[in-house]
């Protein structure tokens, strides 16, 4: 596979762990203030283990970014190493 062909597959996943951490995140916020408003309980309120859900999965796709970014970075170094070998895929 082409190098650059990778780095395009890593960005299209980087953007889709991205996207998904910020809905997750103002849902959170958004929860968050939606409690706060209320003292008492009300339908339709989150309940707290919907909102440790919420926050798990956020942290889990967050952890994604990273390992994504991470892995980009190595991606980046095996591409130009091929490059200044003159090896291409």
């Amino acid at each position: 596979m082409e190098p650059t062909k990778r780095l395009e597959l890593i960005d299209s996943l980087l953007a889709e762990a991205s996207q998904k951490f910020e809905v997750l995140e103002h849902a959170a916020a958004a929860r968050g203030v939606a409690q706060d408003a209320s003292h008492s309980p009300t339908p339709g309120t989150p309940t707290v283990q919907e909102q440790y859900r919420v926050q798990a999965e956020r942290d889990a796709w967050e952890k994604v970014y990273q390992g994504l970014t991470e892995v980009r970075s190595v991606l980046q170094q095996i591409g130009e190493s091929e490059r200044q070998r003159g090896v291409s895929s």
